[in-house]
């Protein structure tokens, strides 16, 4: 059977043949017998009435002929039903018990190959309902081939299809469940090892061209926090930005002068003071360590031969033999000199370079920032509104960063170095003013500054635990004022980390960028990925896990 014969209309529909048997009508006799007398007419001949058919309900047949017709018709349909039964496609097994009470409108498709019974004017319909929900047209010749059933005197005739024999869909919204989950998790692994991937190239490539991208980058740093100086020159002299910048420049010349004057000789000779007292020193701890355990002493003179104090003071006489031969071999060797050579004057043109870089930087009146929405016009503006967030957060917290840190250094420095004279610290100046400019990168100068600062407050002459003792102090008041004081004043809470996470992604980026830049630039960047999880926790991320 096909749904796409065509059906008769009306009009010219095959005229139906009359019922090969007739059913009485029970008005029609009635209005017979009040027309006709009581006596009978002398023409016809005097029939006797018979009993009249006992009334029935609306639908049903009074004539026993009638109801063994429909019995027969009935007969014929269950026939028909069973062959189409043992031709309907084979179910499947299980079924959502959901499906039996949805109903579907004929789409689009069954529209064009199947008519409604308003277009066939009142064609016969067979409809299939169950699942998968039908609706088919035929008219009653092509019908009659497969179902021999009076459709004339049924107009619709309903197969109804059992809830056992419906078909399943394919998978279950469990195992649909456990295969988006699975998809999730494929699709996480794949863009995580895409993201390593990524970062390890691009760590491939900062470390081979280091020396290009070292100075551009130092320039670009020190031109953001040397542009608030130069605007503020702009707006309250008469320079323009030239002069602005090269005023700027030549101020800096002059500080860097005025420190080399009057802080590098002090510095230098209390450097080279304390490398003539390190045997000293060196000696002194090994003596330390040899009251402290004469079993580790022990120990160490099997291993090396000799008593560790005389193998270290050997050692540190021979390191000028060492230095001498050393040169002399290199200077044998021309290709390995002037290898080294060219390595050395190529940093120093690199990063003599950087003045050039930070004069045209400052020079420039464009600012990316501004325009940066035109640049990214490619993308739909959510996604552009939300990418320049994340580089204006970027941007802040690395001027607030490097601004606040380099005059937070400079103030511990200066705390450390004063503490270290008052306390009576050996070469307390030097110190103080190194150690003030690594904690540049967080707690990086306090933690070298114990590890160097505590055993030479201990060996030096006049030394001992209670120095150490004062010195611990020193570095306790300007950790607590670097804390509480500088940096609240100074840089606020633009970073919002904790002490403990800022330790943890300084050796993180140090170890992932190699070196000092990534520990440089650990905190801005852990800031950033802050600030991407925030604002990814607070937009896209419940709009993932929504329940639909």
């Amino acid at each position: 059977m096909t749904g796409s014969s065509a059906c008769s209309t009306p009009a010219t529909r095959r005229p139906i043949s009359p019922a090969p048997y007739s059913i009485p009508s029970a008005k029609r006799t009635t209005a017979a017998a009040r027309k006709s007398p009581k006596t009978a007419s002398p023409s016809k001949p005097i029939r006797k009435r018979e009993a009249s058919p006992a009334r029935v309900k609306k639908g049903n047949v009074a004539s026993s002929p009638a109801k063994d017709r429909i019995k027969a018709i009935q007969e014929n349909s269950k026939r028909s039903l069973s062959s189409l039964k043992a031709t309907w496609p084979a179910p499947s097994p299980r079924r959502n018990s959901r499906i039996k009470k949805r109903k579907r409108t004929p789409n689009r498709n069954d529209a064009s190959r199947y008519r409604s019974d308003r277009d066939t004017g009142g064609t016969p319909v067979l409809r299939i309902t169950g699942v998968p929900p039908v609706s088919f047209q035929f008219c009653p010749d092509h019908i009659s081939q497969r179902f021999p059933v009076d459709f004339w005197a049924f107009p619709q005739l309903h197969i109804h299809v059992s809830d056992s024999e419906a078909t399943k869909p394919f998978l279950s919204p469990s195992q649909k469940r456990i295969i988006a989950t699975g998809c999730t998790a494929l699709a996480a692994l794949f863009l995580a090892a895409a993201a390593y991937l990524l970062f390890a190239l691009l760590r491939d490539f900062v470390g081979a061209f280091q020396d290009v991208l070292l100075p551009l980058a130092i320039a670009a740093i020190l031109a953001t926090l040397l542009r608030p100086i130069i605007s503020f020159c702009e707006s309250r002299t008469r320079l323009n930005r030239t002069g602005g910048i090269l005023l700027l420049l030549g101020l800096v010349v002059l500080v860097l002068l005025a420190v080399g004057v009057y802080a590098v000789p002090p510095v230098l000779h209390q450097t080279g003071e304390f490398l003539k007292e390190l045997p000293g020193l060196l000696e002194r701890f090994l003596e330390y360590l040899k009251g402290l355990a004469p079993s580790m002493w022990q120990w160490l003179k099997e291993q090396l031969g000799q008593p560790p104090d005389v193998y270290f003071q050997n050692l540190l006489k021979e390191n000028s033999s060492l230095i001498q031969n050393t040169l002399a071999k290199a200077s044998s060797s021309s290709g390995p000199l002037f290898g080294l050579l060219g390595g050395l004057f190529g940093k120093i043109a690199a990063y003599s370079i950087i003045p050039v870089y930070l004069f045209f930087i400052l020079k420039g009146d464009r600012n990316i920032w501004k325009d940066i929405d035109k640049q990214l016009n490619f993308l739909p503006k959510e996604r552009r509104d939300d990418l320049i967030f994340l580089i204006k957060q970027f941007s802040d917290i690395l001027i607030a960063f490097f601004r606040g840190q380099i005059i937070i250094g400079l103030l511990l420095g200066l705390v450390l170095a004063i503490g270290f004279g008052l306390v009576g610290l050996k070469f307390g100046i030097f110190l103080g003013f190194v150690l003030g400019l690594l904690n540049i990168i967080p707690y990086l100068g306090t933690m070298i500054g114990l590890i160097m600062a505590l055993p030479l407050a201990y060996l030096q002459d006049g030394g001992g635990p209670t120095l150490v003792g004062l010195c611990l102090i020193v570095f306790i008041v300007g950790q607590i004022l670097t804390d509480y004081v500088f940096t609240p004043r100074v840089m606020g809470d633009k970073t919002g980390m904790s002490p403990m996470l800022i330790i943890f992604s300084v050796f993180f980026w140090g170890a992932a960028l190699g070196g000092i830049l990534g520990m440089i630039l650990a905190i801005p960047l852990t800031a950033f990925f802050l600030v991407f999880w925030r604002l990814a926790r607070e937009k896209y991320l419940p709009a993932l896990t929504a329940k639909k």
